[in-house]
């Protein structure tokens, strides 16, 4: 481990030394300095949340194209230049060499963004201290506090409905008397568990919402219901809905068509054994004919756990387990193609993990409905392989840092485990392990060993 932290020293120089890290970090903290003045508001919350988005998430996304590129040409670049023939004549083992340029790699990305939650602390303590006592108020409450989500219980959905509208479906699209094979029943029956999993509530009726396991042992703090309605028929604006718990309202406007909203809920309103009850009611006309879809994944209630410093400190390991990752992807490419592939690979990588969740779900919507014809047996093929690689890849972007913070979410320590476990652990180790072995059977690191 040792030499393996030699050569990380090593890269860390040449890295700091080159003229890409000189051109490169007078950009980044710019970037991280003056995006967030680009986008101005009045309000000192929205403030703030463009203040995570622009002045430490995009940064953080620069970092992670840096530093791909740096793991790319450290490796790639050392075995075109042949000076990896040197190592045979030193007591360095292929895997050793491997693991000290990935080292070397992320601890220039780790510094890299503690430096940038020191600037963006250091913000957001003088934007909150300027603040007028109200402002000052609200951003405690808004954004200052993390919070975590506690989803609606969605409505049982029995086998019988769901084996009747899947068959109804395969009817009506396919127009077959044969049934459906196994792979055709399986993603109609995704599809319509998920459309069954929906409360539905016409005009002058009402749904009520469960949400348990919710901690409110301090009364006056706020919770925040999230929301995002569907409303039928689908070109309808907007529709007139008001919020009720514990017998008192909490709103009553319009709530435009499939747009995020929010509503505070007082935590007195919590019953002793954490469970919340929130009715909504449909005020539409009754002859308007105007329903509401509530998704279960639409509706959750976010309670506040901590202070904003807490989550910043724990962004560190979460952010080492993606960037270790990532650097882990590109250390092994670089280790088993020339320059230009690698970096190819690891950027395609790179935009596919930070991708992945948008795209799976994409690919969940578009996929192609049985026709029985080749040409259309090919795109389900094409679909089924574009959907097994997604799945390999780690949705990065759902658990992005400052994508947390923006969004007020508390980075939890089980996403931490599970970057730490199957992104940083269980993918990178297997990128680097397969660096490694492939290195070592390569010429200059065969006499490394050889010699060792």
């Amino acid at each position: 481990m040792a030499r393996a932290w030699a050569v990380a020293r090593v890269v860390i120089l040449e890295i700091a030394r080159s003229s890409g890290a000189r051109i490169f970090l007078p950009i980044l903290f710019a970037v991280a300095w003056f995006a967030p003045r680009a986008a101005t508001r009045d309000d000192l919350v929205d403030r703030l949340r463009i203040l995570v988005s622009y002045g430490l998430g995009l940064p953080a996304f620069l970092v992670a194209l840096a530093v791909v590129g740096w793991a790319t040409s450290s490796v790639a670049g050392e075995i075109d230049r042949r000076t990896t023939m040197h190592l045979g004549t030193k007591p360095l083992r292929g895997y050793e060499w491997i693991l000290g340029k990935w080292l070397g790699v992320v601890t220039i990305g780790i510094v890299l963004w503690i430096a940038l939650v020191c600037l963006f602390a250091a913000r957001v303590g003088v934007a909150v201290a300027r603040a007028d006592g109200a402002e000052r108020e609200q951003a405690r409450t808004r954004f200052l506090l993390t919070r975590v989500e506690r989803p609606v219980v969605p409505p049982p959905v029995t086998d019988a409905a769901v084996e009747n509208a899947v068959m109804r479906q395969w009817s009506d699209r396919s127009g077959e008397s044969r049934p459906p094979t196994a792979s055709e029943r399986e993603r109609i029956e995704t599809r319509v568990r998920r459309r069954l999993a929906v409360a539905e509530v016409a005009p002058g009726a009402s749904a009520v919402l469960e949400f348990p396991d919710i901690d409110a042992r301090d009364e006056d703090t706020t919770l925040v219901l999230r929301y995002r309605l569907h409303l039928v028929p689908w070109h309808t604006v907007a529709a007139e809905v008001e919020w009720r718990a514990g017998g008192k309202s909490l709103g009553r406007g319009h709530v435009p068509q499939s747009s995020w909203g929010q509503i505070d809920v007082p935590a007195s309103l919590v019953a002793n054994d954490g469970a919340l009850s929130v009715e909504i009611s449909n005020r539409e006309p009754l002859d308007s004919g105007v329903r509401i879809l509530i998704p279960s994944g639409a509706v959750m209630v976010r309670e506040p756990v901590r202070h904003l410093g807490l989550d910043l400190v724990l962004s560190v390991p979460l952010f080492l387990a993606q960037l270790g990752f990532l650097v882990a992807v590109a250390v092994a490419g670089a280790a088993a193609f020339s320059l230009p592939t690698a970096n190819l690979l690891a950027y395609t990588v790179l935009l596919g993990a930070f991708s992945s969740g948008l795209l799976e779900s994409a690919l969940s919507n578009v996929a192609p409905e049985a026709s029985g014809n080749v040409a259309t047996g090919i795109l389900e093929l094409l679909f089924l392989i574009a959907s097994k690689v997604l799945v390999a890849l780690p949705d990065l972007a759902s658990e992005q840092p400052a994508g947390r913070l923006a969004e007020g979410l508390a980075i939890t320590s089980s996403s931490i485990g599970s970057a730490v476990l199957w992104t940083l652990l269980l993918r990178g180790g297997l990128a680097l392990a397969i660096g490694a072995i492939v290195w070592t059977r390569r010429e200059p690191a065969k006499a490394s060993v050889e010699h060792g």
